[in-house]
């Protein structure tokens, strides 16, 4: 690299540094706003989101955006409010407020690449475009390893919370009482979260019925599903609980011993594509480099 080189570059990560720190200054300032600012339209940031969207929540009520009402894009706009409602969210983190977010850490992320665009010229246009895509698309993935994580979690501690209610049922409590000792006492999680709901649904009024038909709805998985659907017709049959949580137990913990031998089955094909780019090249480098110096030596 030239000396007149070093003396562009300079420049344009000068600028961008500069500008990274204006934007950074204003984002602070409109936080610290925001933390002062009250009304009947202010609503604070709920629990539980991830750090993206808190950064964007002040912005999105300072603006107004949230409130703004997008013309719905028929089963897109109804699969996201499906899949936000999956996620147990609060109601202030609707699907209005989510795409708010989306639009903000989008213009976030163009407006701190645009001082390298601006010093770099025509290519430097890469950088900000190339901040934006990612910005963009970073929610969408977000909120499908979120909703794949959260299955995961409750399948994977439904079977030891069914043993708790099995042996809080055998030492003499009713099905409510073995839920709120499972509650009480099992492992933090979304499956525990939606049995409190549950348990908050039956204090409200709701049936022991509806309230499981609309945990498994919430949930959304076929372990949880077939769990709920047979308790729901021990219920409604008369039928002693202990016993068909204990065979439900034993069900899914089968059927997690079994999706453990699928993953380990499927590790080899998946290793397969990282082997063959990365390993093997080395691997023949290492093997070819004496060669090819022996007959360059031998043709020289």
């Amino acid at each position: 690299m030239s000396a007149l080189d070093g003396l562009v570059l300079v420049p344009a990560w000068a600028s961008g540094l500069a500008g990274g720190a204006a934007g950074l200054l204003v984002w602070v300032a409109v936080i610290a706003a925001a933390g002062r600012r009250g009304g009947p339209t202010w609503r604070p940031c709920p629990e539980g989101l991830p750090l993206w969207w808190r950064l964007a929540w002040p912005v999105v009520q300072l603006t107004g955006l949230a409130r703004w009402r997008a013309p719905e894009a028929g089963g897109a706009g109804q699969e996201l409010r499906e899949r936000l409602r999956l996620l147990g969210l609060p109601e202030a983190a609707n699907h209005h407020a989510w795409r708010a977010a989306r639009c903000v850490v989008a213009l976030a992320a163009l407006l701190a690449g645009l001082p390298l665009a601006l010093a770099w010229g025509g290519a430097g246009w890469s950088v900000p475009a190339a901040w934006t895509a990612l910005a963009w698309l970073w929610p969408t993935w977000w909120l499908r390893s979120a909703l794949a994580g959260r299955q995961r979690a409750a399948v994977r501690a439904l079977p030891f919370m069914l043993d708790m209610m099995t042996l809080c049922l055998e030492g003499g409590l009713h099905f409510q009482g073995a839920v709120q000792q499972a509650v009480e006492k099992g492992p933090a999680g979304p499956l525990r979260d939606e049995l409190r709901r549950w348990l908050g649904e039956l204090r409200a009024g709701a049936s022991r019925s509806e309230a499981l038909r609309a945990l498994a709805t919430r949930l959304d998985d076929p372990a949880v599903r077939g769990w709920v659907q047979i308790m729901v017709q021990a219920d409604a049959l008369g039928m002693s609980l202990g016993p068909v949580l204990r065979a439900q137990a034993d069900q899914r913990r089968a059927e997690r011993f079994l999706r453990a031998e699928k993953l380990a089955l499927q590790a080899p094909v998946k290793m397969l594509f990282p082997l063959i780019l990365c390993i093997f090249p080395c691997t023949f480098l290492v093997i070819g480099f004496p060669v090819a110096v022996r007959l360059m030596e031998a043709l020289g």
